[in-house]
């Protein structure tokens, strides 16, 4: 363990020669230790730390294009789709709980 510890360190200081790196290891350690620790899944953070900056991006030429309305989001279909599947993923979960809670 301390072997692949040391390992961990070196080549997060030789990725672009810099403690930030090192120190940003030891933070993402952290938070991944007290992910493991309460029961919280990793691959989402990590989903959304590799598409969170091509989002961004995207969002961010969607919104230039459009000259800053929002609604260059509900002209396509495809979009629309999108958006209400997001709504029914995160509201449906979150209403059988509430089912579940008032049968008790």
């Amino acid at each position: 363990s301390p072997i692949i510890l040391l390992l961990c360190f070196v080549g997060s200081y030789a990725v672009a020669n810099s403690m930030v790196d090192v120190v940003a290891m030891l933070a993402m350690g952290v938070v991944g230790y007290f992910m493991r620790k309460y029961g919280f899944p990793g691959a989402p953070l990590v989903i959304g730390m590799i598409l969170g900056p091509m989002v961004e991006k995207s969002l961010r030429q969607a919104l230039t294009a459009s000259r800053g309305s929002w609604m260059i989001f509900l002209k396509s279909p495809i979009c629309c789709i999108f958006i209400i599947l997001t709504l029914v993923s995160i509201f449906l979960p979150l209403l059988r709980q509430r089912r579940r809670v008032e049968r008790l």
